[in-house]
């Protein structure tokens, strides 16, 4: 006589003997997440929110026996978020905080000092590429349009004010919101050092006028009366 009977195994489930643990870094850095499961080499899928991250340059994934990892290179602020390991139906979380890398100044601003007239180009260097500043003249903050120019080339922060005026003499203040520079803006007015003198001639003779102003790189405009003089001609206009 026999007997015979069947034997069924039932695997184990895989849970997490220790779970993923919240993180904190800052731009830029690396960091890694991992957790422990209990069987060796276990499959395990990485999310973050919803979305399934696959191994590449930004993620590096690892696996050795019971020790899951996952490392994210070159970290940006939009990494912050929730990080989830699974296998089957069981999972860990945990959350990652990436806080930004404050801005800083490598070159400051400089004091200037302008003619009226002139176009004023206001610049300092920045700790990082595209980062938001805030300018103001004095406690005002400036916003770009006719009057302001304001850019951002990589890490250079300009403020370029055209035809600067005598009301344009201020401070101003480039402020990254970590750390601040200030220059001083002086404008010196044009002025009449010599003014125009009464000419008195006789018909079909050539007058000539003449008149002296402060600065060579003044802009001026002749006119008689209303009307606006050009050169030609009848007018010949030096200076």
């Amino acid at each position: 006589q026999h007997t015979t009977a069947a034997l069924a195994v039932k695997a184990l489930p895989i849970t997490f003997r220790q779970p993923l643990q919240n993180k904190e870094a800052c731009e830029e850095d690396t960091v890694t997440m991992c957790c422990e499961v209990s069987k060796p080499n276990a499959p395990v899928v990485w999310r973050k929110g919803s979305l399934e991250l696959q191994s590449g340059n930004k993620y590096e994934m690892r696996q050795k026996e019971y020790i899951v990892e996952l490392t994210i290179h070159d970290l940006k602020r939009e990494d912050t978020g929730e990080y989830i390991c699974s296998s089957g139906d069981q999972e860990t979380r945990a959350s990652l905080i990436v806080n930004a890398l404050p801005v800083l100044f490598k070159t400051q601003l400089k004091d200037m000092e302008v003619d009226e007239g002139d176009t004023v180009k206001l610049c300092c260097e920045l700790t990082k590429s595209n980062a938001s500043v805030e300018w103001r003249k004095d406690s005002m903050v400036l916003f770009p349009c006719a009057k302001y120019e304001i850019k951002m080339d990589g890490s250079v922060a300009e403020l370029v004010i055209p035809k600067v005026e005598p009301e344009d003499a201020s401070e101003y203040t480039c402020d990254t919101g970590f750390q601040q520079t200030t220059a001083k803006l002086k404008v010196n007015v044009i002025e009449f050092k010599r003014q125009l003198q009464d000419v008195g001639l006789e018909e079909g003779g050539t007058a000539k006028l003449s008149c002296e102003v402060s600065t060579d790189k003044a802009s001026v405009e002749w006119r008689k009366e209303e009307s606006a003089l050009q050169p030609g001609a009848k007018y010949e206009i030096k200076q």
